[in-house]
């Protein structure tokens, strides 16, 4: 097995690949990054071999990037075919003093050079052979021309020293500032110009060529500009940067004359200036490249709304941290547009705000406009208003669907291009989504599915946007639109287009929550399996969905009955912590991934099969080779043979050798610390655990007892329609009359509904009769209660209460909500049933209810509350507390353990629905989780037995630093509010269990050490939390090492070996390092 060390080691010696120059409309980009590049004229003619390193050392600590030189042709060659390059000739040794001092070349061959040198740099004997005429398309004069420059080149090539060779040079030049002079010269001089160019291109340096003072430089030679000004100079090409290749810093001197200065307040020391130019962003079948260089690229879920704008830094800076190079998004119609026409862009959907955090990170952004954007999110990011227009169907030809949809991805496009943040504008947006994962509800559709999609497409590409559009899970995306997969595993998929590269848009790192369900994990050995497989068969786009999940504040979550946590078990928790191992360990394989980019996205690639699931996949250039070992066999480990050596590959893993020769990564072999969260009390209050209520009821009764709404009907209306989704309540209310004869008024009636309403509520005469909730995933579900009609009229109330709207599937707008009937009241008579159907009633409707209509979360708010006899269990109950901020700056979450249902405020914000009441399932979690197979999402469940949501997470800037905050809660079954509590969420205790030469680094998360629980070298069992010491162990005391070596430190650093901790006797066994330590 080979230590982390190595990979360490790998990933930071240079190698000997080539380093790749090209260049954008914004600057020279050297391995893909553009750069901001100063340079100064050394000739090394003009000095001595042993001044050379001093000058060029002094450069280097004046801040240059690089040295430039012309080339001296009467200097080298002052006979024909006679050529000295001894001395301070040697521009070989100049060239490598500059390589030797860390810094570039240009290498200027000309080989005509004017620089005040004797004849220009042109030898006399070249004037003196017969019909020669210079620098115009005279054969004799072009033949030596040709001759030096071809010598010059070779020589060069001859000791590597181009950077496309893995050397210093980086810029070659041909000519020099002949459009200075060019008129005279005709058409002569245009022809020669071409030929310039097309002859230094035909050399093949592997570099670009610029000519200088050559305003029609012909492509794809990069003009430039030389003068004691240049700030107003343009190049001939969109995609050339804005170069200066001679900022004169004072002036030559001839004799007789005075001497010349050039102040230094004037001067400009630059060659190579950026300007906001493009980047250029494509692909080919291969990968995206960006500016021409195909990339790996390993991006990461963010969605905007579900933090806050306070947490956007630290949640991508800890992404950029963790290897990722971009960051992606949905853009969320229904939270930007809640009223047709009228636009939200404030706080948390802040769009601008967040895409320009990402570009000030320094990461790429993946804008995936859709507009549907399913994403457990509230109709699937669809308003409810498109739903209730005349007329309408959503995700088809339909006109006034197609309409409104154009309408919005207009207005984000344009948007987006006002603050340039497109990568065809200098922005960090390299890629665009169009729709979103249509193909796996296409068929329902039609023929219009398939028209519509190619609507879609052609709408997105008349937008104009200056990159790639992609599409999500849609085989049939009509070119120039990039299909991409979606999945727990995308290895197997293949675009639909031999151009198109292999793309992962949503590489899911767990599962989202609903309400009575567990807590879903997928192990942080399955998402590399994942990942390093993909990369294995061809893949170089990766993105993880999610990479932070966050919350559902307010009534965003979808489903129905989406959590209010989307903490999805990502990389980063729902508030922001590193969820170690899987943030850590799939931070070392985006490591080893970028150190391969080159190799993954040019080598040509070969695949030997083992059999028994077990492969290698090399990709092999000119300049070495890279390898995959894959074992996808769930259950035995793989013995693979490859170049005279055994490797070991666990099973269900992939084991990624960069040089073919040495591991540096396995994906069954983690690394990295487990972090195991606590919550803490809030040490801010005196008694935090008993929290002073006032109360007050949700005032029914008016319209209870009165039986009429806002609007009536003879029919029972889907609740969507009704409410518009402004809330997640609606009343829906009738009344019945009977007299003392009916038969309906003995004692055996009941009331009978068929609903779709998530949650219902019932009240006859005011009085509360039951509540019922879907459950098990059936939405669908029969109400029916025994109830006492009186004489005369009753005024029977239903409330019904949505938990999410439907965001998945083929026309699920049309899924209905509310209460859709038929509506019975049942009685007997005698031996007679007889039923009373009440669908076709006089219903009255009210939306909301009158506690949010009046505000009462609000802390402003002037209502009054009672702080008497606060009621417990009551259905239909607010209440409300103070309390001071948890002190120092780790996330706080309330818990809301004793409520039943409802939605809490803090400091008038909504931090989303609650549903500690909903208990899950004994049944159906894992004792022991196995990575090994491929996951689902009813495996490696826990939680089993628990409220499926207890804690709900209040963002630091929704609450006072200093003086009260105010906590409002509406409960609707009935609660218990004494045991709520708010608290910190912290590291409490990490810990690893880790192979012999690795190296594992502990951290509290800027939290000291205080304690070493357990520690033991040799072959311990067990797992976090529960380690004990296995059949050998070193003689040396593990812990008291690492008592000595980590406690009182924020983080340490260990290093497993038998030097550090004694060699135990394990008869063979690897031997391993298992140790939890206190936070």
């Amino acid at each position: 097995m080979i230590s982390l060390r190595f990979l360490l080691c790998f990933l930071f010696v240079s190698n000997v690949y080539a380093t790749i120059v090209s260049h954008n409309g914004r600057a020279i980009t050297i391995d893909g990054h553009r750069r901001v590049l100063l340079s100064g004229s050394i000739h090394y003619p003009r000095s001595t071999p042993e001044m050379w390193p001093d000058l060029i050392r002094k450069s280097k600590e004046g801040g240059l990037d690089a040295i430039e030189t012309y080339v001296f042709w009467n200097a080298h060659e002052p006979t024909r075919r006679q050529y000295d390059f001894s001395g301070k000739l040697d521009l070989i040794r100049f060239l490598k003093t500059i390589q030797d001092e860390g810094l570039y070349g240009v290498l200027r061959i000309g080989p005509y050079a004017c620089a005040e040198w004797n004849y220009g740099g042109f030898p006399v004997w070249l004037h003196n052979m017969p019909g020669m005429m210079f620098r115009t398309t005279n054969k004799a004069f072009m033949d030596e021309m040709q001759n030096f420059t071809t010598m010059i080149v070779d020589m060069v090539k001859k000791e590597n020293l181009f950077a496309s060779q893995g050397g210093p040079i980086i810029l070659a030049q041909i000519e020099n500032e002949y459009g200075n002079v060019m008129g005279p010269y005709g058409e002569s001089g245009k022809a020669y110009i071409k030929w310039c160019a097309n002859m230094a291109q035909s050399l093949d340096v592997g570099v670009p060529w610029i000519m200088c003072q050559q305003n029609d430089a012909p492509q794809p030679m990069l003009n430039t500009c030389n003068g004691f000004y240049c700030d107003n100079f343009v190049p001939n090409n969109p995609n050339t940067p804005k170069m200066w290749t001679e900022n004169w810093t004072g002036w030559f001197k001839q004799w007789g004359g005075k001497n010349p200065h050039r102040t230094t307040e004037d001067e400009l020391l630059i060659i190579i200036i950026c300007n906001v130019y493009a980047t250029i962003v494509s692909h080919d079948g291969r990968a995206i490249t960006i500016d021409g260089h195909r990339r790996v690229l390993l991006s990461g879920s963010i969605h905007y709304p579900r933090s806050t704008p306070e947490m956007w830094p630290d949640l991508i800076r800890k992404s950029k941290e963790g290897g990722l190079d971009a960051i992606e998004t949905y853009v969320f119609w229904n939270a930007h547009e809640p009223t047709r026409r009228q636009y939200d862009f404030s706080g948390k959907l802040d769009l601008i705000r967040f895409l320009k955090t990402i570009q000030d990170e320094g990461l790429y952004g993946v804008l995936r406009i859709g507009p549907y954007a399913c994403a457990e999110w509230n109709y699937g990011g669809f308003p409810v208003w498109l739903h209730n227009m005349p007329g309408m169907m959503f995700r088809t030809t339909n006109k006034a669907f197609m309409d409104e949809m154009q309408n919005f991805t207009t207005m984000i496009v344009d948007m987006v291009k006002k603050e340039n943040l497109f990568a065809s504008q200098g922005g960090p947006i390299i890629l665009a989504q169009i729709e979103n994962e249509y193909g796996n509800v296409m068929g329902p559709y039609g023929e219009s599915g398939k028209a519509y999609i190619k609507w879609c497409a052609n709408m997105a590409q008349s937008l104009d946007v200056g990159v790639p559009w992609i599409m999500c899970q849609q085989n049939d995306a009509p070119q120039p639109m990039l299909n991409t997969c979606n999945g727990f595993y995308c290895d197997n998929f293949v675009p639909n287009n031999p151009n198109t590269p292999k793309m992962w848009t949503e590489n899911w790192t767990g599962w989202f929550k609903q309400w009575g369900g567990k807590n879903p994990h997928r192990t942080t050995e399955d998402v590399a399996f994942s990942v390093a497989r993909f990369f294995q068969r061809g893949g170089t786009f990766n993105n993880y969905y999610m990479y932070h999940g966050g919350t559902n504040f307010d009534r965003t979550a979808g489903g129905p009955y989406i959590t209010t946590s989307y903490d999805y078990d990502a990389p980063l928790d729902e508030y922001g912590n590193l969820n170690q191992p899987k943030y850590g360990h799939l931070k070392q394989l985006h490591d080893v991934l970028h150190s391969m980019e080159r190799t993954l996205t040019y080598g040509n690639i070969s695949t030997i099969d083992f059999g028994n699931s077990a492969s290698a996949t090399i990709y092999k250039t000119e300049k070495g080779s890279s390898c995959f070992f894959g074992n996808g066999n769930e259950k035995s480990d793989a013995t693979i043979s490859f170049q005279g050596e055994s490797y070991v590959v666990p099973a269900w893993s992939v084991t990624i050798l960069p040089d073919c020769k040495n591991e540096a990564y396995n994906t069954a072999k983690i690394t990295t610390q487990t972090s195991m969260m606590v919550k803490k009390p809030n040490e801010a209050e005196d008694t935090p655990s008993t929290l002073k209520w006032s109360w007050r009821p949700e005032n029914v009764d008016n319209f209870l007892l009165k039986g009429k709404g806002e609007s009536t009907q003879t029919q029972l209306f889907d609740q969507k329609v009704v409410t518009n989704d402004q809330s997640d309540y609606l009343w829906y209310m009738t009344t019945v009359k009977f007299k003392k004869r009916d038969p309906f008024s003995g004692k055996n009636m009941s009331l009978r509904v068929n609903s779709t309403a998530h949650v219902l509520h019932a009240f006859v005469n005011g009085k509360h009769i039951g509540n019922q909730h879907a459950e098990n995933g059936k939405f669908n579900y029969v109400f029916e209660k025994d109830v006492k009609f009186k004489s005369g009229r009753n005024v029977i109330a239903l409330l019904s209460i949505t938990v999410g709207l439907a965001n998945y599937g083929a026309f699920f707008e049309s899924k209905p909500a509310g209460i859709t009937g038929p509506i019975f009241i049942t009685g007997r008579n005698g031996d007679e049933t007889i039923v009373k159907d009440l669908s076709a009633h006089k219903w009255g409707y009210k939306t909301g209810l009158i506690g949010f209509e009046s505000q009462l979360f609000r802390t402003e708010s002037m209502s009054k509350w009672s702080v008497e006899s606060v009621p417990f269990n009551r259905t239909m109950t607010w209440y409300k507390t103070t309390f001071k901020s948890p002190l120092g700056n780790d996330p706080v979450v309330v818990d809301l353990m004793g409520l039943g249902k409802g939605t809490a405020w803090v400091n008038g914000n909504n931090i989303g629905r609650y549903w500690p009441a909903f208990i899950s399932s004994e049944n159906g979690c894992d004792a022991k989780c196995n990575y090994r197979g491929a996951y689902h999402a009813e495996k490696c469940l826990t939680n089993c037995g628990e409220p499926t949501q207890r804690w709900y997470h209040v963002p630091r800037s929704f609450l006072n630093a200093e003086g009260d905050n105010t906590l409002v809660l509406f409960e609707e079954m009935g609660g218990n509010p004494s045991l709520v509590s708010f608290q910190t969420t912290r590291v409490g205790s990490v810990c690893a269990n880790v192979y012999e030469k690795n190296i594992i680094e502990l951290s509290c998360d800027r939290k000291p050490i205080s304690a070493i629980k357990f520690a033991s070298f040799g072959n311990p069992d067990g797992d976090c939390g529960s380690f004990v010491k296995g059949t050998c162990e070193s003689s040396n005391n593990t812990v008291d090492i690492l008592t000595q070596e980590c406690v009182g430190k924020e983080k340490c650093s260990i290093d497993v070996s038998t030097e550090k901790f004694g060699a135990p006797d394990c008869s063979g066994a690897v031997r391993r390092l298992a140790v939890e330590a206190i936070c």
